[in-house]
Protein backbone atom coordinates (compact mmCIF):
# COMPACT_ATOMS: atom_id res chain seq x y z
CA UNK A 1 0.00 0.00 0.00
CA UNK A 2 2.68 2.49 1.06
CA UNK A 3 4.66 1.54 -2.22
CA UNK A 4 1.68 2.26 -4.42
CA UNK A 5 1.13 5.78 -2.66
CA UNK A 6 4.80 6.89 -2.84
CA UNK A 7 4.55 5.97 -7.01
CA UNK A 8 1.50 8.03 -7.14
CA UNK A 9 2.63 10.85 -5.31
CA UNK A 10 5.22 10.95 -7.34
CA UNK A 11 3.54 11.01 -9.91
CA UNK A 12 1.76 14.07 -9.38
CA UNK A 13 4.79 15.71 -8.45
CA UNK A 14 5.92 15.16 -11.69
CA UNK A 15 2.62 16.08 -13.15
CA UNK A 16 1.91 12.17 -15.43
CA UNK A 17 -2.02 12.83 -16.91
CA UNK A 18 -2.60 9.04 -16.59
CA UNK A 19 -2.44 9.38 -13.58
CA UNK A 20 -6.25 8.59 -11.61
CA UNK A 21 -7.34 8.20 -8.35
CA UNK A 22 -9.80 5.95 -7.08
CA UNK A 23 -12.24 7.25 -4.71
CA UNK A 24 -12.91 4.05 -2.25
CA UNK A 25 -8.76 3.57 -1.73
CA UNK A 26 -7.25 7.27 -2.35
CA UNK A 27 -9.19 9.28 -0.10
CA UNK A 28 -7.12 12.13 1.23
CA UNK A 29 -8.12 10.32 4.94
CA UNK A 30 -6.64 7.10 3.43
CA UNK A 31 -3.37 9.01 1.72
CA UNK A 32 -2.92 10.64 5.39
CA UNK A 33 -2.75 7.81 6.93
CA UNK A 34 -0.25 5.40 5.52
CA UNK A 35 2.02 8.96 5.72
CA UNK A 36 1.11 8.95 8.68
CA UNK A 37 2.61 5.23 9.52
CA UNK A 38 5.55 5.25 6.82
CA UNK A 39 6.95 8.58 9.28
CA UNK A 40 6.29 6.87 12.44
CA UNK A 41 8.77 4.39 11.90
CA UNK A 42 11.28 5.90 14.36
CA UNK A 43 9.00 7.18 16.63
CA UNK A 44 9.59 6.09 20.42
CA UNK A 45 8.73 2.55 21.11
CA UNK A 46 8.39 1.26 17.69
CA UNK A 47 10.39 -1.73 17.18
CA UNK A 48 13.16 -1.15 14.35
CA UNK A 49 15.71 -3.81 12.80
CA UNK A 50 19.55 -2.92 12.01
CA UNK A 51 21.05 -5.47 9.75
CA UNK A 52 24.58 -5.26 8.48
CA UNK A 53 26.68 -7.73 6.41
CA UNK A 54 30.36 -8.34 7.75
CA UNK A 55 32.57 -9.45 5.13
CA UNK A 56 35.77 -7.83 6.43
CA UNK A 57 38.96 -9.81 6.50
CA UNK A 58 38.76 -12.47 8.90
CA UNK A 59 42.26 -10.42 10.97
CA UNK A 60 40.64 -6.76 10.18
CA UNK A 61 40.62 -5.87 14.35
CA UNK A 62 38.18 -3.43 14.85
CA UNK A 63 35.24 -2.45 12.38
CA UNK A 64 32.33 -0.03 13.14
CA UNK A 65 28.67 -1.56 12.74
CA UNK A 66 26.56 1.23 12.81
CA UNK A 67 25.73 4.48 14.73
CA UNK A 68 22.90 6.02 16.80
CA UNK A 69 21.63 8.88 14.96
CA UNK A 70 19.44 11.51 16.20
CA UNK A 71 18.46 9.98 19.47
CA UNK A 72 19.05 7.31 22.07
CA UNK A 73 18.18 3.87 21.24
CA UNK A 74 17.36 0.99 23.10
CA UNK A 75 19.11 -2.17 21.93
CA UNK A 76 17.05 -5.22 23.06
CA UNK A 77 18.50 -8.13 20.83
CA UNK A 78 21.73 -8.68 19.10
CA UNK A 79 21.92 -11.98 17.03
CA UNK A 80 25.15 -13.15 14.79
CA UNK A 81 24.40 -15.12 12.08
CA UNK A 82 27.19 -17.45 9.79
CA UNK A 83 25.82 -16.96 6.35
CA UNK A 84 28.10 -19.79 5.11
CA UNK A 85 29.68 -23.01 6.38
CA UNK A 86 33.66 -21.73 6.43
CA UNK A 87 34.93 -18.12 8.55
CA UNK A 88 38.36 -19.56 6.88
CA UNK A 89 41.00 -18.19 8.88
CA UNK A 90 38.95 -16.78 11.40
CA UNK A 91 39.76 -17.42 15.30
CA UNK A 92 36.92 -15.67 17.10
CA UNK A 93 34.49 -12.29 16.95
CA UNK A 94 33.06 -10.02 19.61
CA UNK A 95 30.75 -7.30 19.32
CA UNK A 96 30.16 -4.35 21.63
CA UNK A 97 28.60 -1.21 22.03
CA UNK A 98 28.83 2.08 24.01
CA UNK A 99 32.20 4.24 24.32
CA UNK A 100 35.35 2.20 23.73
CA UNK A 101 33.18 -1.08 23.88
CA UNK A 102 31.95 -0.77 27.46
CA UNK A 103 29.09 -2.85 26.47
CA UNK A 104 29.96 -6.31 25.48
CA UNK A 105 27.39 -8.40 23.35
CA UNK A 106 29.48 -11.32 22.71
CA UNK A 107 32.83 -11.71 23.82
CA UNK A 108 35.68 -13.39 21.56
CA UNK A 109 34.88 -16.50 23.91
CA UNK A 110 30.87 -16.41 22.66
CA UNK A 111 32.41 -15.63 19.09
CA UNK A 112 34.51 -18.38 18.44
CA UNK A 113 34.83 -19.82 15.39
CA UNK A 114 33.47 -23.31 16.61
CA UNK A 115 30.61 -21.47 17.13
CA UNK A 116 30.07 -19.90 14.00
CA UNK A 117 31.44 -22.46 11.43
CA UNK A 118 28.10 -24.29 10.17
CA UNK A 119 25.50 -22.36 7.45
CA UNK A 120 23.13 -20.50 9.74
CA UNK A 121 24.84 -21.38 12.80
CA UNK A 122 24.31 -18.41 15.48
CA UNK A 123 25.03 -16.61 18.56
CA UNK A 124 22.26 -14.06 19.89
CA UNK A 125 22.08 -11.79 23.07
CA UNK A 126 18.83 -10.19 24.68
CA UNK A 127 18.52 -7.91 27.53
CA UNK A 128 18.37 -3.60 27.50
CA UNK A 129 20.93 -1.36 26.53
CA UNK A 130 20.71 2.55 26.12
CA UNK A 131 22.82 3.71 23.24
CA UNK A 132 23.40 7.96 23.31
CA UNK A 133 23.78 9.38 19.92
CA UNK A 134 26.98 9.69 18.50
CA UNK A 135 27.32 5.51 20.37
CA UNK A 136 28.95 3.07 18.19
CA UNK A 137 28.43 -0.70 17.73
CA UNK A 138 31.56 -2.43 17.13
CA UNK A 139 33.32 -5.73 16.14
CA UNK A 140 36.55 -6.99 16.62
CA UNK A 141 37.60 -9.39 14.13
CA UNK A 142 40.97 -11.59 15.26
CA UNK A 143 42.26 -14.31 13.00
CA UNK A 144 45.34 -15.69 11.16
CA UNK A 145 44.74 -14.58 8.02
CA UNK A 146 42.80 -11.90 5.00
CA UNK A 147 39.95 -14.31 4.02
CA UNK A 148 36.95 -12.22 4.11
CA UNK A 149 34.02 -13.72 6.62
CA UNK A 150 30.40 -14.22 5.43
CA UNK A 151 28.46 -12.64 8.65
CA UNK A 152 25.03 -11.56 9.25
CA UNK A 153 24.40 -9.06 12.30
CA UNK A 154 20.87 -8.18 13.34
CA UNK A 155 19.80 -6.02 16.00
CA UNK A 156 16.23 -5.50 17.45
CA UNK A 157 15.80 -1.72 18.96
CA UNK A 158 13.74 0.73 19.87
CA UNK A 159 14.08 4.94 19.53
CA UNK A 160 13.50 5.94 23.31
CA UNK A 161 13.07 9.48 21.57
CA UNK A 162 11.08 9.98 18.52
CA UNK A 163 13.93 10.27 14.92
CA UNK A 164 16.57 7.56 16.61
CA UNK A 165 17.65 5.23 14.64
CA UNK A 166 20.97 3.42 13.72
CA UNK A 167 22.69 4.23 10.62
Amino acid sequence: MLADLIGKLNSMANKDSSLTFDAASDSLEAISEAVSIASAINNAGHIQVFKKAVNAAANAGAVTLGTITNQSCMIESVVLKAVTASQVDLTSINIKGGSGGVVVFFSDVEGAVGNLDTVDEQISWTGAVELSVGKTLTTNLTGVGATPVNLLVTVKYFSCTDGGYIS
